[in-house]
């Protein structure tokens, strides 16, 4: 399912939509298929599934650091809108669960993370700036209900502010909340203008809100909009004096600065007289007491230094120079890193490039070179960068025209631009007509675009000419990466991502996809692989390894030669990467004795090279392939090793089930967290291995630990003798005691599925059974246990 949801996901969607919620096994296998197939096909059932709650505990499928937002990557590329559409279920989704509890901030509560190990934040701001429409209609509801529900008044007359983007921060979003935030702001300046023609009454309903956060958006809008609301900007600043102080928290007026400047350069002369007149009266409450006497005029002076010079009355002027010398080391400051606070548009607006030629394209790429940035239009747009990534998004709109465009580009053409385009049409043209553009780019830029060609062969992998073989040939001699991404010995970068985002990495990677996908290239690039698989650089030779696994199908020896090598001479952390891992395994599993020793190094190394190496020993030792040299016994092993045998182990426990009995049973708890996960598996063993499975956890330290998972696997009508899944339910109940009838543990909410079981053995049972049944159901009465009057209702 998994694979066909990649290729045919509209199909695999109207044949799995009706099972969603059927039962918990569906549940997984579709939370599953989302986590590793993730297209745009797959974005409504996705939707579906996370408003449903089958997606509350997904993550990335690969990283042990990876969460909801890991599986966003690349669909946020292909399809940006409908990533919108998935944050937004995701969000919407955090905040039931979390009013459900009684709370008013998901991210307190434990709903939504701050700190993504998936990349969050910078997903968050890609769809931000690609889809802004849709992007603002999916996540500001979500921050208005936030917003409503926290926020507070710290003066009777002032707006309320929350815990939540109450101070605004100046610098790159690095947790999720922030980037959220700051994603609604970019989106709504990028979309100003047009919501303005259009009459949008949203800015209206930001502009009058009491949530300081709205104001504060409100006041980016006006700024973005420029020139055409210079006017009502101005009306909208006098309206409230609340308005005059919205900044950032390194800078509280730098905002309302800003909308000023831009503002006053277009108004009438009534309302720029006006606003002085107002300014020159304005001394907020802070300055007023007496021992802020030496601070009193510095709002005034910040306001009225935004105007124009050659605007300002004499009298205004005055007053500014007045003031000027008063506060000589108070200048009006931006927050620091405000440059980087929202995210850099393109100088050529979005709209714009819809209606341009192939020769206003030129002129723009002429006259936008550089990759300075412009404040000058009140939303910063920078320069040959952002313009490529605008271009970017016109070709995969229109892809032969820009791949006819990008033929002329020439030497003196920053390589921005054909990166862009070639990144973007790959896959949307026929192979020989991208073999041609990726040939015209290494033409004319060469090293600066070999990422971008060897990410764009991976794309079409399975249809590769000579031409763009030939192309990977080259870029795997390329000199980046040119160091390790850390020394030896010292905290080192991950290596699958440092390998993922070098020249030579991604040609190892995408050589890997073609042998994969065109096993008859395995001649010509055996010696481009060989070279790779002993490339000096520890992230290449993890990308190598796909490379090498593919040869195992057609150049065994080799293969087997090439992967002894590329675990020889270098650290053992190579390891501790999800390629590197595999072609071990595989390795083990062909050559027992040969590649015993480097996995014994591996499991005796640091906890995350001997995490992943007791997976691979677990697969070795369930296959029988398991060398002498090395440990037959988990009690061998140190416990970041048994803690990757037992997450491997739990996915297939009927292979091993006295493996699985033992390490339920140990001493470490992560180990057992890890080994409880098997009881999610019984269904794939026999009754009898499944009960003496089910019979060990319930007497198992990891039963204490894990009983809400003994309920969700009861509830999905596991087949076992009743004798096994009522004991089961005793142990259960006395192990979680009280915590039945407490709706503040998820205890309370897995107890339901808990008395569905109790209540169908009672309807099944023989005498004896429904006697303990009834013992239980009065216990679970005493207890207060949640759920169980209603469900009493319905027996009879």
């Amino acid at each position: 399912m998994i694979i066909a949801a990649r290729d045919r996901s509209e199909c695999v969607t109207a044949l799995v939509r009706p099972y969603i919620g059927v039962s918990q096994e569906w549940n997984d296998r579709l939370r599953t298929m989302v986590e590793w197939s993730l297209t745009p096909g797959l974005v409504d059932l996705t939707v579906e599934l996370v408003t449903a709650g089958v997606l509350d505990e997904a993550r990335g499928p690969i990283a042990v650091n990876s969460d909801f937002w890991s599986i966003l990557y690349g669909t946020h590329e292909e399809d940006p809108s409908g990533t919108a559409r998935i944050i937004g279920a995701h969000l919407r989704r955090a905040w039931t669960l979390t009013r459900a509890e009684g709370d008013s901030d998901p991210f307190a509560s434990g709903h939504l993370v701050q700190r993504s190990g998936g990349g969050g934040p910078s997903t968050i701001a890609d769809v931000a700036e690609a889809a802004p429409e849709t992007f603002v209609a999916e996540v500001l509801p979500f921050l208005i209900e936030v917003l409503e529900a926290t926020g507070v008044r710290q003066e009777s007359d002032s707006l309320r502010v929350g815990p939540r983007w109450s101070h605004f921060r100046d610098g790159s979003p690095s947790e999720v909340g922030e980037a959220l935030f700051a994603g609604v702001e970019r989106a709504l300046c990028a979309m100003a203008s047009r919501s303005w023609e259009d009459g949008d009454d949203l800015l209206g309903m930001l502009a009058s809100s009491e949530l300081e956060a709205l104001r504060f958006l409100a006041c980016r809008v006006y700024t973005a909009i420029g020139e055409p609301a210079a006017d009502e900007a101005i009306d909208w600043l006098l309206c409230d004096a609340r308005n005059l102080r919205l900044g950032w928290g390194g800078s509280p007026l730098w905002a309302t600065r800003q909308l000023i400047e831009v503002a006053t350069a277009h108004c009438d002369d009534q309302h720029l007289d006006t606003l002085c007149l107002k300014l020159l009266e304005h001394f907020p409450q802070w300055e007023l007491g007496a021992e802020a006497r030496r601070v009193r005029g510095l709002t005034q002076y910040h306001l009225l230094s935004a105007i124009p010079r050659t605007r300002l009355a004499p009298a205004v002027v005055r007053r500014v120079d007045e003031l000027q010398r008063r506060f000589p080391d108070y200048p009006p400051t931006p927050p620091r890193g405000a440059q980087i606070a929202h995210w850099v548009g393109s100088p050529v607006a979005e709209r714009a490039a819809e209606f341009m030629t192939e020769q206003n394209w030129l002129r723009a790429i002429t006259k936008y070179r550089g990759d300075t940035t412009d404040y000058s239009r009140g939303v910063p747009v920078g320069g040959a960068r952002e313009l490529a990534r605008l271009l970017g998004r016109r070709a995969e709109v229109e892809p032969e025209r820009f791949v006819e465009l990008a033929m002329t580009f020439t030497a003196d053409t920053p390589p921005a631009h054909i990166v862009n385009i070639v990144q973007a049409v790959a896959g949307r043209v026929p192979v020989p007509t991208l073999s041609q553009l990726c040939l015209h780019a290494r033409r004319i830029a060469d090293e600066a675009t070999g990422l971008a060609i060897c990410r764009a062969v991976r794309v079409v992998a399975k249809h590769a000419d000579d031409d763009l073989i030939g192309l990977l040939e080259h870029y795997a001699r390329d000199p980046d990466p040119r160091h390790e991404a850390a020394p030896h010995g010292e905290s080192r970068a991950d290596l699958h991502t440092a390998g993922l985002n070098c020249t030579r990495g991604v040609a190892a990677d995408a050589i890997g996809d073609v042998l994969f996908e065109q096993p008859d290239r395995a001649d010509r690039l055996l010696p481009t692989v060989s070279t790779l698989a002993n490339d000096p650089i520890m992230a290449v030779r993890v990308q190598a390894a796909v490379a090498v696994t593919a040869l195992l199908n057609t150049h065994p020896d080799e293969a087997l030669e090439l992967a002894d090598r590329l675990f020889t001479d270098v650290p053992i952390d190579i390891v501790d990467a999800e390629p590197t891992m595999r072609l071990l395994t595989y390795a083990l599993l062909r050559a027992p004795h040969r590649f015993a020793p480097h996995l014994a190094q591996a499991l005796n190394a640091a906890d995350g090279v001997a995490e992943r190496a007791g997976q691979s020993w677990v697969i070795a030792l369930g296959n029988e392939r398991l060398d002498p040299m090395l440990p037959d016994s988990p009690d061998a092993l140190t416990a970041p090793a048994r803690r990757g045998a037992a997450a491997t182990i739990a996915t297939a426990p009927e292979a091993l089930p006295d493996l699985v009995t033992r390490l339920l049973h140990d001493e470490d708890a992560s180990v057992r967290d890890e080994a409880a996960n098997a009881i999610r598996h019984l269904d794939q063993a026999d009754a009898a291995t499944a009960q003496a499975l089910l019979a060990s956890f319930t007497t198992s330290p990891a039963f204490v630990e894990h009983v809400e998972t003994l309920f969700d696997v009861l509830e999905a009508r596991l087949h076992l003798p009743e004798q096994v899944v009522l004991q089961a339910c005793e142990r259960a109940v006395a192990v979680t005691g009280a915590k039945l009838g407490d709706l503040r543990t998820g205890v309370a909410a897995g107890g339901r599925d808990l008395i569905t079981v109790v209540l169908r053995l009672y309807r099944q049972g023989d005498a004896d059974v429904r006697a303990r049944c009834l013992d239980l159901i009065d216990t679970l009465s005493d207890l207060g246990a949640y759920g169980l009057v209603e469900a009493l209702r319905h027996v009879r």
